[in-house]
């Protein structure tokens, strides 16, 4: 019998981060998650949540923000009578908050009633501050700085609103401590002047990014680390956390009346594709489901390395599927002038994406001809963006070109 309420996007989560109602998808990151809040319980401490692109830095932010509020027991117990609770107020920058100000303009906007501004949060607050906020003239408070960095009139007052906010908080919720979740923190022009916003406020932030390390994310005076109480580099998930991903997905499905079944070369393969990245396990996962509907929902369907094979190697432009397009398009637009870069990423494949030393790539089984130019097509790949190259090292722009990568290189799509 049909399962009338199966979804594959409830199963997996590939285009939004796992949260509250779907935390039974969440994985692993246990510790991180005890430690998170063990930081952000400090009073005024910060913390910084890092890592590379799909490795579930945000799935991982927004359970540390439930759990934090008390909304999870399994990971924080309820807060004891007397002690301090905790609310958060989740910020993404976008292409409308490129800025400090832009972000503090759409945390404070009184008419904005939800989980991301204090309106939402904290309503008194936004009642008490309406009349000043409605006086900014949004076009200038997003203007971008003068040369010489000064600040116009009406971006200095949001810092003064913002202010206000923060006293207002303490005396009309004194009770509740604010944590601020800023995600996609990499992409905000301004990073010093959140920097020293964090410094000089009592009010806690959680800044969510795109980064090797902390100081990629937190570009100041050596004096603001002294306010981060918190470093979290969200790992990739290790071989048994992938395996307990389908696993757990297995059960989700169960209770959508589907028998699905991962088979042991399926699961052996996915760890090796995967990398241990959250993300591209949720799109492979949700992208099998999708194209094999109808014998899933017959049931019992048995997801083996056949099955991914033909996942893999077809492209389907009405689906989100784990083939990144633009890894595709630069990779393609890379080999059409000839194939010599081909076994170096294939090689690179071989690795995790990661940095690679240059003379380790030289001591690997490739063409005479291609060790002997191999400096100058690194830097072409580099120029391409396919590569990054530092210090003698190299490894893929982005996890996603290197699963571009593997993926053509297990269904045989050398050039």
């Amino acid at each position: 019998m049909a399962a009338s309420n199966f979804d594959p996007y409830k199963i997996f989560s590939p285009s939004a981060a796992i949260g509250f109602e779907t935390s039974q998808l969440f994985i692993g990151r246990e510790p991180l998650i005890a430690g998170a809040l063990s930081s952000l319980e400090r009073p005024g401490g910060s913390i910084v949540i890092f890592g590379e692109r799909g490795v579930g830095k945000t799935s991982y932010a927004r359970i540390v923000l439930h759990a934090l509020q008390g909304d999870m027991s399994s990971f924080r117990p309820k807060a004891r009578e007397g002690k301090k609770k905790y609310k958060g107020i989740w910020c993404e920058v976008d292409g409308g908050v490129r800025t400090t100000e832009g972000l503090f303009y759409r945390l404070l906007n009184p008419n904005l009633k939800r989980a991301s501004s204090f309106a939402g949060v904290f309503p008194k607050v936004a009642s008490e501050i309406k009349h000043k906020y409605d006086r900014l003239d949004p076009t200038l408070v997003l203007a971008k700085r003068t040369k010489k960095g000064d600040a116009n009139e009406h971006q200095l007052a949001v810092h003064g609103i913002f202010e206000e906010a923060e006293q207002l908080i303490e005396s009309l919720y004194g009770d509740i401590c604010p944590v601020i979740f800023v995600d996609e923190m990499d992409q905000l022009d301004d990073k010093k002047g959140l920097g020293k916003i964090i410094k000089s406020r009592s009010i806690s932030f959680a800044l969510i990014g795109i980064s090797d390390n902390f100081e990629e994310l937190v570009d100041d005076h050596p004096s603001v680390t002294r306010k981060i109480s918190g470093q979290f580099l969200v790992p990739r998930l290790n071989e048994d956390e992938v395996r307990s991903l389908f696993s757990n997905a297995t059960s989700v499905a169960k209770g959508q009346g589907a028998d699905i079944r991962f088979q042991s070369d399926f699961l052996a393969a996915i760890v090796e594709d995967s990398g241990g990245l959250a993300g591209r396990c949720h799109l492979i996962g949700a992208q099998i489901l999708k194209r094999h509907e109808k014998d899933v929902l017959a049931g019992p369907f048995n997801i083996d390395l056949r099955v991914y094979r033909e996942a893999l190697s077809v492209v389907d432009s009405t689906a989100r599927y784990a083939i990144d397009v633009q890894a595709k398009k630069l990779i393609d637009a890379s080999l059409a002038e000839g194939t010599n870069s081909w076994p170096v990423m294939r090689e690179l494949a071989t690795f995790q994406p990661e940095w690679v030393t240059i003379e380790k790539l030289e001591g690997k089984d490739l063409p005479a001809g291609v060790l002997r130019q191999l400096k100058s097509l690194l830097k072409r790949l580099e120029k391409e963006k396919i590569l990054d190259l530092k210090d003698k090292k190299c490894r893929f722009s982005g996890p996603e070109i290197w699963s571009e990568v593997k993926r053509r290189v297990r269904i045989g799509l050398d050039p």
